[in-house]
């Protein structure tokens, strides 16, 4: 749903007496990090002119990673950080209103996380969704997972995930997914702009038009440089060209939401597939070379 009919929606519910409850990051992060999310929500909150409950969950993400194939069993908690009545917030900025709530909901699941473990079975498995790149080779799309580890098929670059969350390399160092993935958004940054890209997986594909959906059915889908191409029989059936694409959206674990010239295409994968370096392909061509690394170390990639 856009952010605007979702406005819609909370405006008639709140007229109605109801309560509204919202969860910004639209799903659970691949790092463990709350992520930065729309600024519509700031506006919502200033038309509803309700009081705002900011409500915290910890442990949410070693449970259940959005990278991963299985469930980790472990504690977790959620809790009130924060009330903010409408007297409070009507006065200051937007972007005052939008740091209360970030900072009120913000979770790190590597803060005070030695007391609690997360253990299961198969650990790792659907880790390269997230780290899908062999970060020895600077090669991306030849990382594989198997029970608790992360392989690449192309050097002896080795991940062995741990029951607090981090990752362990074969020389005993350990390290969060959340640097894990600084490095690979750096990494794959200059590989984008130095390389070929070639990405080639099956999927399903749905066709939406306003409130029609239609089955386009089974394709392979190649993401490239500056596009996503899908193939039927070897023929091109599709082009979906970044320079025409509105968005692009990551849905639940294997799913990938293109919004293209006045339809929206629902791609569905397989489970070892990385939706998020067909994510982060899309958002370096929109960026282009205009980006500065110095400044800022790619905080304004990935899910936000």
């Amino acid at each position: 749903k856009s952010d605007f009919g979702s406005i819609k929606k909370a405006i008639r519910i709140a007229k109605q007496g109801g309560s509204i409850a919202v969860f910004p990051e639209g799903n659970l992060t691949y790092t463990g990090e709350t992520n930065h999310f729309s600024k519509s929500l700031v506006k919502m909150i200033r038309l509803l002119k309700l009081p705002v409950i900011l409500f915290k969950f910890e442990g949410l993400y070693l449970s259940n990673p959005r990278w991963s194939n299985e469930n980790k069993k472990g504690r977790s908690e959620g809790y009130i950080t924060k009330i903010i009545e409408y007297e409070q917030y009507k006065e200051i900025s937007d972007e005052e209103l939008y740091n209360i709530v970030y900072e009120g909901i913000y979770s790190n699941a590597y803060n005070n996380v030695t007391n609690s473990l997360f253990e299961g079975k198969k650990l790792a498995e659907g880790l390269q969704r997230l780290i899908f790149m062999d970060l020895k080779k600077n090669i991306p799309f030849v990382t594989y997972s198997k029970d608790d580890k992360l392989y690449s098929k192309v050097s002896d670059y080795e991940l062995t995930y741990q029951t607090d969350g981090y990752v362990k390399d074969k020389n005993g160092n350990l390290e969060t997914l959340i640097n894990i993935d600084k490095q690979i958004k750096k990494a794959y940054y200059h590989y984008y702009h130095n390389d070929i890209i070639h990405y080639e997986n099956e999927s399903l594909v749905n066709e939406n038009i306003k409130t029609t959906k239609k089955k386009l059915g089974k394709f392979n889908t190649i993401l490239k440089k500056d596009s996503i191409i899908l193939k039927a029989a070897k023929k091109t059936f599709l082009i979906f060209d970044f320079a025409d694409v509105t968005e692009i959206a990551i849905q639940g674990k294997n799913k990938l939401i293109i919004y293209y010239l006045d339809k929206t295409y629902l791609l569905v994968f397989d489970k070892h597939v990385s939706m998020y370096a067909h994510l982060l392909t899309y958002q370096f061509y929109k960026e282009g070379k205009t980006y500065d690394e110095d400044r800022n170390v790619f905080t304004s990639f990935g899910l936000h």
